[in-house]
């Protein structure tokens, strides 16, 4: 007898023993396909019963929560020891989104783990910066790309970039050490404010130094944030309001102009023969505010007046 039939023999007995695929190919040491062709050859029907897995309230409360804490199917299968398939399958009758949990289950396991722990340290510490999240929790560089993209309603990513140009004074210099160093927060969350005013090193002196770094810190944090780093780094000096001056339609008979004095004591020191300059100093008011008063009672200016009294002398 050839190996061949002595195969077919042994398929035999076994099969009419009651066993089926795969039970022969484990005594035989057949593959799936072999035992398929042995049966076929003699057109013997498959002996493989479908188990069903029904599942329970319990068990459907338990996979709800082992789902919701980011475990992968092939996981939930195992610890309910049931199939993936059968599990898969209930999941999605049950509204879960297995989309998330590919075949890859180790590496999306690691992925869920790895964005639980980003979120967990930027709620905890604020605004941290990326190196420190590669370096301390041992992250990889790579993650982040992808991170930033699903977590985008969740997480900003702020990357400072240096300004162009030399019109503007300290252009180059204004955010030191969080130039081209790239740091996470949640999104609106409070502490950016504090994180960024803290490490700015460029001083605020001036209304002008101000618009400086709100033009181009606008483009990183946005108006209102920016807003509130500039006044953490520059206090406004408050102005006294300017004097406007009183309409016509609302003038006093007689007066003109600037209520601090009167025409009266206009006139009185115009007479003696005092210059625009001399009368503001006395009046303490400006020179133009003495000008536009002059003019309002069409009075020349002292060197006017002294050429007019040189005409009529030499008349």
């Amino acid at each position: 007898m050839t190996n061949r039939e002595i195969s077919y023999i042994q398929f035999l007995s076994l099969y009419k023993a009651g066993k089926n695929d795969v039970e022969i190919g484990k005594e035989l040491g057949f593959t799936k396909s072999q035992v398929k062709y042995f049966r076929d050859k003699f057109e013997f029907p498959s002996k493989y019963t479908p188990r069903k897995y029904n599942f329970t309230e319990e068990m459907d409360d338990k996979i709800k929560q082992m789902h919701n804490s980011g475990r992968p199917i092939t996981e939930i299968a195992k610890e309910l020891e049931y199939p993936y398939m059968s599990t898969r399958n209930h999941c999605l009758q049950l509204g879960l989104n297995t989309a998330k949990n590919k075949y890859n289950r180790l590496g999306q396991t690691r992925k869920f783990q790895k964005v639980e722990m980003v979120l967990g340290y930027l709620k905890e510490h604020g605004p941290t910066w990326r190196s420190i999240l590669i370096e301390e929790q041992g992250i990889p560089k790579g993650f982040f790309s992808r991170f930033l993209r699903e977590s985008f309603d969740e997480v900003e990513c702020f990357t400072f970039k240096r300004g162009k140009g030399k019109r503007i004074r300290l252009v180059h210099d204004i955010y030191g050490e969080m130039t081209l160093r790239p740091f996470l927060a949640l999104r609106d969350d409070p502490r950016i404010v504090d994180f960024v005013a803290e490490r700015i090193p460029m001083k605020i002196e001036c209304g002008r130094d101000a618009a400086v770094l709100a033009q181009h810190l606008g483009k990183h944090l946005g108006k209102a944030r920016t807003r509130k780093v500039i006044e953490r780094l520059y206090t406004y000096v408050v102005r006294s309001p300017r004097k406007l001056r009183v309409p016509k339609e609302f003038e006093q008979p007689g007066e003109h102009g600037n209520r601090k004095y009167t025409d009266d004591e206009f006139l009185e020191m115009y007479v003696e023969g005092f210059v625009d300059s001399e009368i503001a100093s006395v009046l303490d008011v400006s020179t133009s505010s003495v000008c536009m008063r002059r003019n309002a009672l069409d009075l020349p200016t002292q060197s006017q007046r002294k050429r007019l009294k040189a005409l009529e002398m030499s008349e």
